[in-house]
């Protein structure tokens, strides 16, 4: 949840999926011609000969039976003395200067080539190496007569300056997207809570839906926060020690401080590792572009009929001013009729609400939850929210529910339902628990009226209305007499090893195209408290939708298939609403102003880019939380397809991590190539050439053996 970057879908067949591969080629190749192009400019201004200059790297991939599948060049020409062209391994670009290797290759190994090198220039009579001076002409390596238009017969200072011209270039144009980003407008997410992962160390820390976050660390905050500030202060903080953080909630007069400890394993993301807190963005109150209505659900049946882009300004005459704020009113009024009064805006901006802007009021019908009549396995409770009903009667973690009002707990996932009732009429109930010493005891409480939990596969599910979170698993408890689980034969002790929705053919299309619904196999065995989820798709399902459950009885395996009835006095949590992201479009009102918020913009990127580094060679963060060049790709094309401003903000970033990482000292990159001619001016002497030779050697194979991680990274994240 704590994802800030949510992607915009792709398609094969979407023009705007085209659209968003174009302008990401266009502006990450330009990029890196921009580096390149600095390292051009900058050689030609000191006379030295460029003899390529390529945006992508030109490597020779084997022929197929003597057929030649990927060419080594998707372009190239030449103009006078340089060729120019397109490789065919988009990874990053290279200007060939006479006399200078990026490849960690021997002098000894070229020494020929060299040769070969400065006969063809003289033979050439180039106008340019006419006007060169005598005392150039006298440069000598190794007792070797260079041409004076060789690289290396330049001085250190002409030689930095080739080298940090790509680096420069790039910082140039940095502050130039972004301005263009805030001329446009950039969109940000507020550091507002939505969701919190029951259980996380968010949840453990006291972290609520509503909570705004207004300050990181001990030093007050220069400007508003994101919650891409917050998510990325807690990734780089760490597992090792808390973050701080400074909220503001409404009911409070002054800002409360948290303390809290990210960890691995709150984000699911395959093969990869990045500690947080478990914190979802707010929603806005506004319905989603696209799709907004969830087939089949109460949404679905309003009347009037709701639209994409409706802004819901009252819930029963309750006001709402942010997602959050929907979903505890719609909690609090679960089992009774919800009347939404919204503001019919169509593709206009929030702001456009004034007095002639059509309202009206939606009443959307109560829906019964859908039940298989199975009520599973739950664990002892695994955490308990601080300031909740349940802390302030003395629960903890480890003690087991066994009753609540002389009643058995029952189904853990309808349980806050049940309880909400005592909550609005603010009555105590009798909660009977045991102990983790096997003890029983008994406490009285008021529950609360829910906030808005978050949700996770194969995560705790929270007892909002009394602060407990616990696991539910994967084996049976009990099978309701008379339910569709009972008349399939299923039996206490059965254990669930894979789920599967089969949906009609008729409404397969529907449910996958229009409903977002997954094919796969629901897998437990890996995965033992994914029942939850199991139970949130159901209530999503068409009417025709059967449930293929996987079990294993006495160590044998069967097969049951579920239809699914509606339960007779349980309601449906969830409205069907999808709303659209909470965003602030921060746009500049002039050009003095986008300059200055490019400028700051590129030094918080800047900032984060070091931070990021000194986290990750610290160890404070995981090498899997490095992304490659299909995740680059992906959010650029994801970031175009949503946003142009957000695209163009990225670019910025891009190129100002272009910049920082190409100039860090390791051999082969421009960084390490600095840092050679650095101990030259120093010392007076250039390194020794074994030296470079193994330096370059060694950073070599650390660039390579770290692209091929990433990437590899990036292949089983989005193919496996």
């Amino acid at each position: 949840m704590d994802c800030s970057l949510i992607a915009a879908s792709f398609s094969w067949t979407s023009l705007d999926s085209w659209i968003g591969i174009f302008w990401m080629a266009m502006g990450l190749g330009f990029i890196i011609f921009v580096h390149e192009l600095g390292h051009f400019l900058a050689a030609k201004s000191c006379g030295v000969k460029v003899e390529a200059f390529y945006v992508g790297f030109n490597v020779p991939f084997p022929k197929l039976f003597g057929v030649t599948v990927i060419p080594q060049y998707l372009l190239k020409f030449t103009i006078g003395e340089t060729e120019y062209g397109i490789g065919n391994l988009p990874l990053g670009g290279y200007v060939k200067m006479l006399g200078q290797e990026d490849t960690p290759t021997k002098n000894e190994e070229v020494a020929s080539a060299e040769d070969e090198d400065v006969s063809s220039s003289t033979d050439e009579g180039d106008p340019e190496s006419d006007q060169t001076s005598e005392a150039e002409e006298d440069v000598l390596t190794n007792g070797q007569k260079l041409d004076p238009r060789d690289y290396r017969a330049k001085s250190v200072l002409q030689r930095f300056w080739i080298i940090s011209a790509g680096v420069i270039m790039n910082l140039v144009t940095a502050p130039i997207f972004a301005l263009l980003a805030y001329t446009w407008g950039v969109p940000e997410i507020p550091a507002r809570v939505g969701t919190v992962i029951p259980a996380g160390p968010a949840y453990r820390a006291d972290f609520r839906p509503g909570d705004q976050i207004v300050q990181i660390g001990e030093d007050d905050a220069t400007s508003a926060v994101t919650f891409s500030d917050f998510v990325e202060a807690n990734a780089l903080v760490g597992t090792e020690k808390d973050a701080v953080h400074y909220v503001v909630r409404d009911g409070e007069k002054e800002k409360i401080r948290k303390s809290v400890r990210a960890e691995y394993g709150v984000i699911k993301i395959r093969y990869r590792n990045i500690a947080a807190v478990g914190i979802g963005a707010d929603a806005s109150p506004r319905l989603a572009k696209e799709n907004s209505i969830m087939i089949g659900s109460g949404a679905y049946e309003a009347k009037p009929a709701l639209q994409n882009g409706d802004l819901i300004l009252t819930v029963n005459g309750d006001k709402v001013v942010h997602g959050s704020d929907l979903k505890a009113l719609v909690a609090k009024h679960a089992g009774q009729p919800v009347v939404l009064e919204v503001a019919r805006l169509g593709d206009q901006p929030d702001a456009a609400v004034d007095a002639d802007t059509e309202k009206l009021k939606v009443t959307i019908p109560v829906k019964k939850k859908k039940t298989l009549g199975l009520i599973m396995e739950f664990s002892p409770i695994v955490a308990v929210q601080p300031n909740s009903p349940a802390a302030k009667a003395g629960i903890v973690a480890g003690d087991t529910l066994l009753a609540v009002n002389g009643a058995p707990v029952g189904d853990p996932l309808t349980l806050g339902f049940r309880i909400r009732k005592f909550a609005l009429s603010k009555k105590e109930i009798e909660v009977r628990l045991k102990t983790g010493d096997r003890t029983e005891k008994t406490v009285r409480l008021i529950p609360r009226l829910p906030f808005a939990p978050g949700f996770r596969d194969n995560t705790p599910v929270s007892v909002d209305e009394l602060g407990v979170a616990i696991k539910v698993g994967n084996v049976v408890q009990q099978v309701v007499e008379g339910s569709p689980a009972a008349k399939s034969g299923i039996q206490k002790g059965d254990r669930v090893l894979s789920a599967r929705f089969v949906a009609a053919a008729s409404d397969q299309k529907t449910e996958v195209d229009q409903m977002s619904m997954p094919l796969e196999n629901i897998d437990f065995v890996n995965q033992e408290n994914i029942w939850p989820t199991v139970d949130s798709l159901l209530q999503r399902r068409l009417p025709s939708t059967e449930l293929i459950l996987k079990l294993e009885r006495n160590s044998e395996p069967l097969e049951v298939s579920l239809k699914w009835a509606y339960s007779d006095d349980i309601c449906a949590e969830q409205l069907g609403l999808r709303l659209s992201s909470d965003e602030i479009i921060k746009k500049a009102g002039s050009l003095g102003e986008a300059v200055s918020l490019g400028f700051k913009r590129v030094g918080k990127d800047a900032g984060r880019i070091f931070n990021f580094l000194q986290a990750l060679t610290t160890g404070k963060i995981s090498v899997t939380s490095m992304g490659g060049p299909l995740t680059i790709g992906n959010v650029a094309v994801s970031f175009a397809q949503e946003n142009f401003g957000k695209f163009l903000a990225f670019l910025a970033f891009i190129s100002v991590n272009l910049a920082i990482v190409n100039f860090l000292p390791i051999p082969v990159l421009d960084g390490g190539h600095a840092a050679f001619l650095i101990w030259e001016g120093v010392t007076g002497k250039p390194v020794n050439e074994n030296t470079q030779f193994i330096a370059s050697l060694a950073g070599f194979i650390f660039l390579i053996a770290l692209m091929l991680f990433v990437f590899s990274l990036d292949i089983l994240t989005f193919f496996f």
